[in-house]
């Protein structure tokens, strides 16, 4: 994300002279950034577009052949022609060095003005963001790949637990925005007329209980559906379904013909995966569980006590945002992703 690395549409923007603001900024507080001041970020951002030479040396010096970047809806449209020319150099330099570009149109980050109208919480909004995503494809032909969201699972999931900004307050509106944006990229797929690819990308976010008792199996249940499975399943069948007892029942489908002469919706996939996520909700048996959000009551001399969090399996690493360290289980993943039968 051009946010995340840069800062566009915020007011610690590393590239400046780009008007419009994105609904992080009234984020951008030690509020909500753990540990740090607010005199710090600054210092956090790269003028990427301003100086894209330094970077794409980089990217020559890593043997890079592709490289994936976002466009910031909130400083590109609909006010900035600065925003379009500093993204077509950047473009053409990427391709003048053999490193093809892969464009993600929403990376977790849309303008503030949007995200006020309720952002992917309401099914009318869909036709906004349908709009935009056509209008950048038609501005940049140059650029074949194209990703319509980074994430839509794992996007809804943070939006859920208040870890973005967001109005998303129950589980019902979660599954119900994650309909809303799967339906909204496969308007933008069929609608796009063009030659260019058009994809999605998905984080392989899996829960595993620890002691496996029926609250963790319940807790890893529903955010394996909001985070995975419910996503997933849609790219590989056409529908959706998001059952959870009392809390949300939301579904819909694709009819075969039209899922299939879409080429059900991917031209590829992106395919992200940080590792597996584990959830403890009881007994510890006397030790301290690792974790940034963790919980601890221990009583280590009777081997008591109870934890409550994401964390990892006795002898495993935990990383700072929550994913066990557990390279091989990449691979049970790419199977998976390789079963959609997309690039």
């Amino acid at each position: 994300s051009m946010f995340q690395d840069s800062g566009l549409g915020s007011r610690y923007s590393a590239t400046q002279g780009l008007e419009g603001v994105c609904h992080w900024d009234p984020w951008l507080t030690s509020k909500h950034i753990d540990g740090t001041r607010e005199e710090d970020f600054p210092q956090f951002f790269i003028d990427i577009l301003g100086n894209p030479d330094a970077y794409i040396n980089i990217l020559k010096e890593q043997g890079s052949t592709a490289y994936r970047f976002s466009l910031e809806w909130s400083v590109i449209q609909p006010t900035s022609q600065d925003a379009i020319d500093l993204y077509r150099r950047f473009i053409r330099l990427l391709q003048a060095n053999s490193i093809e570009p892969y464009i993600t149109l929403h990376h977790f980050v849309h303008p503030l003005w949007f995200e006020e109208k309720g952002a992917f919480k309401y099914e009318e909004n869909g036709p906004i963001y349908k709009q935009y995503a056509l209008d950048m494809i038609e501005l940049f032909p140059e650029v074949t790949h194209w990703y319509t969201f980074n994430e839509i699972g794992a996007f809804t999931l943070e939006c859920l637990l208040k870890d973005h900004p967001s109005q998303i307050n129950s589980l019902d509106q979660a599954a119900r925005m994650i309909g809303y944006m799967l339906k909204t990229h496969c308007d933008i797929y069929q609608e796009a007329k063009t030659d260019a690819q058009i994809g999605i990308t998905h984080q392989w976010l899996k829960f595993y209980a620890i002691n496996g008792n029926p609250l963790e199996n319940f807790v890893c249940d529903l955010a394996n559906k909001v985070a995975h499975r419910a996503i997933y399943d849609f790219f590989k069948t056409g529908h959706f379904n998001f059952q959870a007892g009392f809390l949300s029942n939301v579904s819909f489908s694709i009819p075969p013909d039209q899922f299939a002469q879409n080429n059900g919706f991917l031209d590829h996939i992106g395919l992200q995966f940080y590792g597996p996520a584990h959830i403890i909700l009881g007994s510890n048996g006397g030790v301290n569980f690792p974790g940034h959000r963790i919980y601890n009551i221990c009583c280590n001399t009777l081997g008591l006590g109870l934890s409550f969090g994401g964390t990892c399996p006795p002898g495993k690493s935990v990383m700072s945002f929550g994913p066990t360290v557990d390279p091989e289980s990449l691979i049970a993943n790419l199977q998976e992703a390789v079963e959609l039968g997309h690039p």
